[in-house]
């Protein structure tokens, strides 16, 4: 990499990186307003809520990757065309083509970073977040794991193997104890399902541990007498963004095996496996802003535009992943006709200003 194309490279990283500081401000301000509807619950306060914010931003970071890229690309480029430095390198014999591969190997190096770091490290910040949350808006009675979620209801100790949503659960264990916490009875259901304010388990087995021995018994359906609102619940539900991609895998698969849906999670998977790809083209795009018939234009439009296209980007993703969902259509198309809409935009706009 010549000086040249250090100095491109150091441009975009600069400027993307600025976008992406701003975006974490912001993100981190609409969060904070979002979690002070929970503000109050258990032992969830202000400062738990600032903490909870804190350990999510790097997941919004990841997510609007693409977007801010282009933002920054086009801030960067930008202000080298305002200088006149782009017209200066291409007098220079620097052609666009020169520009272009010097802009993709830096999106490409800094989606490969972006990407090690959201599977690394927002995963698991995630999941500490959303295990730190139930805790304290369950005032400390439930704590949510990777293998279920463990509750404390008075004498019984409940574990829930998976949470399929806040009011429909599978595989519940609770097992009682008296005074003394010597277990009295365990019992286990298939399922529970919230219906008009109650609980009501199905297909139970019940043991009661006498000193005659253990008695048995089975049941297709009983209420569940227990203080679990659907609210606490449903931050408890296992998302997407607190597994790694490998993670993500085999929770499919897992799902898949026992009959559970898994669109959601099978269109995330292919969203994050095309995320690098995405990364790279909503930043080469900012190419043909600057170059093209955009380049008289003021710095203010450029921006504008750039906003505009990535949350078009943004938009599209939201668009055909819940039809993908609804329509029963495979989650890899998905996942990947954005990113081909967008990389046939780049070609054509690349091509016109050759």
């Amino acid at each position: 990499m010549n000086i040249i194309q250090k100095y491109l490279a150091t441009t975009v990283v600069k400027s993307i990186s600025l976008a992406l500081v701003l975006l974490a401000a912001i993100s981190g301000i609409i969060e904070l307003l979002h979690e002070m509807t929970d503000v109050g619950t258990g032992y969830y306060g202000i400062s738990a809520a600032l903490i909870y914010v804190l350990t999510t931003i790097p997941q919004h970071i990841y997510e609007f990757f693409p977007m801010t890229g282009l933002i920054g690309s086009i801030l960067g480029l930008g202000i080298l065309a305002s200088r006149s430095e782009i017209i200066a390198l291409r007098a220079a014999g620097f052609s666009l083509i020169d520009i272009t591969k010097a802009v993709l190997k830096t999106a490409l190096m800094m989606a490969l970073v972006v990407t090690i770091l959201g599977e690394v490290f927002v995963p698991r910040l995630r999941l500490w977040a959303d295990h730190y949350k139930t805790l304290k808006t369950s005032s400390g009675l439930a704590f949510a794991t990777r293998h279920g979620m463990w509750i404390r209801d008075g004498k019984n100790f409940v574990h829930i193997d998976v949470i399929a949503s806040p009011k429909h659960l599978y595989g519940i264990t609770r097992y009682n104890v008296d005074q003394q916490r010597h277990l009295q009875q365990v019992s286990h259901a298939e399922d529970a399902i919230y219906v008009q304010n109650t609980w009501q388990l199905r297909n139970i087995q019940q043991s009661l541990l006498t000193n005659n021995g253990i008695k048995t018994e089975q049941l297709n359906s009983l209420p569940w007498l227990i203080n679990l609102p659907p609210d606490i619940l449903n931050v408890a539900v296992i998302e997407p963004m607190q597994m790694d991609i490998m993670e993500l895998y085999q929770y499919i698969t897992y799902r898949k095996h026992t009959g559970l849906a898994n669109g959601e999670y099978a269109l995330s998977f292919w969203q994050r496996v095309f995320q690098p790809l995405a990364s790279a083209i909503m930043i080469l795009i900012a190419v043909p802003f600057i170059s093209g018939s955009l380049r008289s234009a003021t710095m203010g439009l450029k921006l504008l535009l750039g906003i505009v296209a990535g949350f078009l980007f943004y938009i599209l993703n939201q668009f055909f992943g819940p039809m993908s969902l609804v329509y029963q259509l495979p989650p890899i198309l998905a996942a990947l006709l954005p990113t081909v809409i967008f990389m046939l935009l780049g070609l054509m706009l690349l091509k016109k200003v050759r």
